[in-house]
């Protein structure tokens, strides 16, 4: 039932795309299911991502649905499954750790774009789902900010775009408003939320032997390659404002 209303919604939204209107239909309460809207140069298309437990990581006949492309002007936007296939719905086996979804998205024009994401909340085992801007370095929490928008090229990579399930609880460490922190695999993502700067960052084990310092960073967004062993660490962040610690995992 699930896959036959993505299907007709998919079908709902590329007629909006070429006849230029939109299509306003109230969503039911699906779990496990991620829906990206992405809305500009007066055209939107949209892609569903789904856990389930039927289906495989590849193209699945019976689940996923292949990326119907609309006119021009429109942005398509789409998952891409095994570098090869683009997908409208990917429907994934349930995942056993973190996941990563590759988007495709084309652009038909320069201008600024808005991604609005729905059902971010509805992955009971995955507490965090993040949306990846390569090109600006940006991390997305969909759960707190379901909607995104940027200034899209032409020439901007297909793959700018992607999305990550995280089931760690330590994965989104959010107790200070103005800075944020998330953890995927080996890497640490840090963004300040206003216009404060990243001045020092310090991680120590917990009991408080320092393993890693980066100094005179002086940036507002800053990624960390981790060298750490998968355990529970803490990172101390020290901005223009303020000092920031708290638990982080590294897997």
């Amino acid at each position: 039932m699930k896959k036959y209303y993505l299907f007709i919604m998919l079908i709902y939204s590329c007629f909006g795309l070429n006849l230029g209107f939109a299509q306003h239909t109230k969503s039911p309460n699906l779990n496990d299911v991620l829906s990206l809207k992405i809305v500009g140069n007066a055209y939107q298309d949209n892609l569903y991502i789904a856990f389930n437990q039927n289906a495989t990581a590849g193209y699945d006949g019976q689940y996923d649905v292949l990326k119907l492309y609309g006119i021009y002007a429109a942005p398509q936007f789409f998952s891409i499954v095994q570098d090869t296939l683009n997908l409208s719905i990917n429907s994934v086996p349930f995942p056993l750790g973190n996941y990563t979804v590759q988007l495709g998205l084309m652009l038909g024009k320069d201008t600024s774009y808005t991604i609005t994401a729905t059902g971010a909340d509805s992955f009971s085992n995955f507490p965090v789902v993040l949306l990846e801007d390569t090109k600006t370095s940006n991390f997305i929490n969909l759960i707190q900010q379901p909607v995104y928008t940027f200034i899209g090229f032409t020439t901007d990579s297909v793959k700018r775009f992607k999305v990550h399930f995280s089931n760690s609880t330590f994965s989104n460490v959010l107790k200070d408003n103005d800075i944020q922190v998330y953890t995927f695999r080996k890497r640490i993502f840090i963004n300040t939320t206003t216009s404060d700067i990243i001045k020092n960052i310090e991680i120590t084990d917990l009991q408080g032997r320092k393993l890693q310092q980066f100094s005179s960073v002086n940036e507002s967004k800053y990624i960390i390659d981790c060298i750490l062993n998968s355990s529970v660490y803490i990172i101390s962040i020290q901005t223009q404002k303020k000092r920031f610690s708290q638990k982080i995992l590294i897997e």
